[in-house]
Order: structure tokens, then C-alpha cells, then sequence
């Protein structure tokens, strides 16, 4: 995938300092719930040069001519953060082509915000932008720590140069290796999903559930995609419960 020498891929990270529907009961409330099992940590496993970890470590520094950037939100210029709110995808207008894809109208919902936000500037502006957030969710009667993956988009003049493909690629690799979850998850549209199975994630077929200001709702019209971060970890069976609000 080449990637033009001008363009900045920029990993925006928060200051530490600022870090009426049918309800379905919990079979499991989640703080009695099993924990997904981690991957090894010893030092033989991470220093294995055909293992996930230095695998993951080699795909996030192979940025092929982009210039990558960490910064606190809170260091974004205020251009920026103009810039990269237009990427939440629940606060386009529904009618808004521009943005396609991923410009969903989800004004029935109330999201979470990315925390993280990992954005591909091309002539001084942001023209990709991919949102990461932390989240322990629940699957059946298995806890899950995931990073959520939010808003991915790129301009509509911006298309066909791999700039989603860098963005998403750098932050499954912050999710793996920063977030030390073992899975990137993300919520679409199920006829958004071709985008994500091209690059090796999978669909989750099962009813997801989320908090919202009312109660604990079924998110209708929505599908959660998967990516395993850390090795061969196995996405757990059953219902998902996001937990909080979903993004």
C-alpha cells in the first residue's frame, strides 16, 4: 500500500488528567462473570520475532512514507478538533453523501466519544480519521476488555489511497499493543462490513445490547465486527453487552 511522502498519520492520545425500549435481563452480571483468558506475557513469548507482538510492533512502524505523531487531545489545535468532530459519525447529517461511507444516522442513539483518535492529514487538513476507546464488554458469561473502533472515514476526494487501510492498520495496532486487549471491535451498518472482512476482521453474529440514557436497550440495525489484536485469541459465543453507551 503506498501512501504519499506528504501525507501525516497523527495517533492523538488524551492527557492522563481528563483520563423507551424492551429490556433483556443480564444471565450473568458482569462482576461475577469469567475473564477471556490473556495471552502469555513472558519475555520469550513477546521476543519471538514470528509472534504476534513483534509482528504487531513491525506493522505499526512500517508507515511506508507517513509521518506519525502522538499528542494529547488536548494539544490538538483547535482546527483540528474542528476537523476530526466532523468525523463522529453521529453528528453527520443523514442525508450527508460527503462523508460516505460510515456516515450513519444514528440520532435515535446516544454514542460514545473516541478517546484516542488516529487521524491522516493531506494537504494541512485531516482527510481519515479512526477513533479508538477502551471498554470491557461482556460476551455470554465472559468478560472481554476490547478496543473500540469508531468512525472510520475518509474524505470523499480523498479515496483509493489506502489512507482508512493506514489509519485502521495503526489503530488495531495501539489496541494490541497500548490498550493490551486481546480484540479491536467495531459497529456498523452489516452492508459496511465488506470494508472490514477485506482487511481480516469478522462479523459477530449475535444481538447486541447497550446502555442508553432510558435503560439498557437492543442496538437494532447494527452488527459488531472483530479483529483479533493479540495472537490467535477466540472471540467467546453469545449475546453481546457493550457495557455502556455504544460508538
Amino acid at each position: 500500500m503506498a501512501v504519499a511522502s506528504d501525507t501525516q498519520l497523527l495517533v492523538a492520545i488524551p492527557d492522563p488528567k481528563l483520563l423507551s425500549a424492551t429490556v433483556e435481563p443480564v444471565a450473568v452480571p458482569m462482576e461475577r462473570a469469567a475473564w477471556l483468558a490473556a495471552v502469555p506475557t513472558a519475555p520469550a513469548d513477546n521476543s519471538d520475532p514470528h509472534g504476534w507482538y513483534q509482528r504487531t510492533l513491525s506493522a505499526d512502524a512500517d508507515t511506508r512514507g507517513v509521518n506519525v505523531l502522538s499528542l494529547a487531545v488536548s494539544s490538538l489545535s483547535p482546527r483540528e478538533r474542528a476537523e476530526t468532530h466532523t468525523f463522529t459519525r453521529h453528528t453527520l447529517e443523514p442525508m450527508d453523501t460527503h462523508l460516505q461511507p460510515f456516515a450513519l444516522p444514528a440520532d435515535r442513539y446516544t454514542w460514545a466519544q473516541p478517546t484516542w483518535s488516529v487521524t491522516v492529514k493531506a494537504d494541512q487538513r485531516v482527510v481519515t480519521h479512526a477513533g479508538i476507546l477502551y471498554r470491557v464488554i461482556q460476551v455470554g458469561d465472559i468478560r472481554v476488555p476490547v478496543g473500540g473502533i469508531t468512525s472510520v472515514i475518509t474524505h470523499s476526494e480523498w479515496r483509493g489511497r489506502g489512507y482508512a487501510r493506514a489509519a485502521l492498520a495503526k489503530a488495531t495496532a495501539f489496541v494490541a499493543v497500548w490498550l493490551w486487549t486481546p480484540f479491536a471491535l467495531a459497529i456498523c451498518r452489516r452492508k459496511d462490513t465488506d470494508f472490514y472482512e477485506m482487511l481480516g476482521w469478522r462479523v459477530a453474529e449475535a444481538p447486541i445490547w447497550c446502555e442508553q440514557p432510558g435503560g439498557r436497550v437492543r442496538l437494532e440495525g447494527e452488527v459488531a465486527v472483530f479483529l483479533p489484536c493479540q495472537g490467535d485469541a477466540e472471540w467467546p459465543s453469545g449475546t453481546i453487552d457493550l457495557g455502556g453507551p455504544p460508538w
